[in-house]
């Protein structure tokens, strides 16, 4: 009866285990199998070896060693090592030699050297790979977060642009910025000595944590912020709070409603801010301001009538003409009490009662006679705003 190699596969299996079995490198020859139906199956497994070896090898590959199933040269390797063990077997077993398993150690340290080493690398690959996808996924990120900032300072700056005669573009603008269309707008103005300086950074957080939402820019250094308040909140408290943070002067334009009175809002703060000497930090209202404004707004007229009401007071040296006129700065902050302006200035009162008395002499003006008086505090104000200004926004310089 004939026998098929393909069919047994509970030989290939002893073999298969015969060829990983960790035995002494040389065993004593044993005699062969005396029956000759066992004799006629080795030779005929014998004469079909190379099949045989082919199928263990396949095998193998499948369920043991599959990276090797595309590198030809250490297949062929196993190849070898299974033929040489499954000849040495079958030798053995027919009694022709002993069983020598130095293949089989060396096909399994092979095999397993292969394993460690592909193993290895495999890891080195996944972990080059896996730095590789999270530097990819941070530098895309940091990408994406900067162009976000990116297109949100654009807005921010368009919003800041706004022109009275494009009320659309402006709402567009404010909408894209997700910010409220109806609240108790205000617009903030603040000097900055730093044009690198984040705009309104800390502004914007203190708002934040009174649910106020709110955008900040800086223009030809000036901080900028359009406040945008819910119709219950104490807005004046907030602008107040805010203000504080800059050390510098802030102007604040009149409360609005309606977005589309952005830009008006825009050139009322910029002017509120002008309205307070340079170098002396204070927050001043569009609506509180009168006077300042209308200098501010007409600065040739101005200067003209201060050189005309102070006169020979201006050419005095400037040691002297800087006392007098902190004397009479600090006369009206007083409300024109001597005393306190004398406490103020640390001088007694008689020296206030003489320089007074002098400014009158220089300027033909008394400070006892109210319109005289009146005359002499705009000549005042506009040497304290606009003794070297740079042109305000929409004045006529």
């Amino acid at each position: 009866m004939g026998y098929r190699h393909t069919h047994s596969p509970s030989l290939m299996c002893g073999c298969i285990k015969l060829q990983f079995k960790a035995c002494n490198p040389v065993m004593d020859a044993t005699p062969g199998v005396a029956d000759p139906a066992i004799q006629q199956i080795i030779g005929e497994l014998i004469g079909s070896v190379d099949a045989l070896a082919g199928t263990l090898t396949d095998r193998i590959v499948d369920v043991e060693l599959p990276y090797l199933a595309d590198n030809a040269e250490n297949r062929r390797r196993l190849y070898d090592s299974g033929h040489a063990n499954l000849t040495a077997i079958l030798q053995h077993l027919n009694g022709s030699r002993p069983l020598r398993l130095e293949s089989a150690r060396a096909g399994s340290r092979t095999a397993s050297a292969d394993f460690v080493e592909f193993t290895t690398e495999s890891w080195a690959i996944v972990d080059r790979m896996s730095d590789a996808i999270a530097t990819a996924y941070r530098e895309t990120e940091h990408r994406l977060v900067h162009a976000d900032a990116e297109a949100h300072a654009r807005l921010v700056r368009d919003l800041f642009d706004a022109r009275p005669e494009s009320p659309g573009r402006t709402l567009e603008t404010l909408r894209a910025l997700r910010l409220p269309e109806q609240a108790r707008f205000a617009v903030l103005a603040a000097e900055t000595g730093d044009p690198g300086a984040a705009p309104g950074t800390e502004a914007a957080r203190l708002l934040r944590r009174h649910h106020i939402p709110s955008v900040w820019d800086i223009h030809t250094g000036t901080h900028l912020g359009l406040i945008c308040a819910p119709p219950t909140s104490d807005l004046d408290t907030h602008l107040t709070a805010v203000a504080s943070l800059f050390p510098a002067r802030v102007g604040v334009s009149r409360l609005f409603t309606e977005p589309t009175a952005l830009p008006a809002a825009l050139t009322e703060a910029r002017l509120a801010l002008l309205c307070s000497p340079p170098g002396q930090p204070a927050m001043v209202r569009y609506d509180s301001a009168p006077l300042p404004l209308l200098l501010i707004h007409l600065p040739d007229a101005a200067r003209t009538a201060a050189a005309d009401i102070f006169g020979p007071l201006l050419a005095l040296p400037d040691a002297a003409r800087t006392e007098l006129l902190t004397t009479l700065q600090t006369w009206f902050a007083c409300d024109g009490s001597t005393t306190a302006t004398a406490r103020m200035l640390h001088c007694h009162r008689n020296t206030i009662l003489y320089r007074l008395h002098k400014i009158r002499d220089l300027t033909g003006r008394d400070c006892d006679n109210p319109a005289q008086a009146a005359e002499l505090y705009l000549a005042l104000q506009t040497e304290l705003l606009l003794g070297a200004r740079e042109p305000a926004p929409g004045t006529s310089e």
